[in-house]
């Protein structure tokens, strides 16, 4: 369950469940994404899981080089 968990909280779906948490805060929001996105590959055990999360991760880091181009790095 907790790889289940983890790789939830990855890709375009971690991203909306982030931002969703503080729609006021955007800052909060890319810290969230950001700390999940480092932080939770390294707790998957099983290969399937690290498998799937392979390609949210590449999703999460799409998402965060085109965020911070076109925030001018503001964030």
């Amino acid at each position: 369950m907790r790889d289940a968990d983890a790789i939830d909280s990855l890709g375009f779906i971690g991203i909306a469940r982030d931002i969703t948490r503080a729609p006021k805060d955007i800052k909060k929001g890319i810290k969230s994404i950001q700390t999940h996105r480092e932080k939770l590959p390294d707790i998957l055990t099983l290969d399937s899981s690290k498998k799937m999360a392979e390609e949210r991760i590449k999703e999460m880091d799409i998402f965060l080089n085109k965020f911070f181009s076109e925030s001018f790095n503001y964030f």
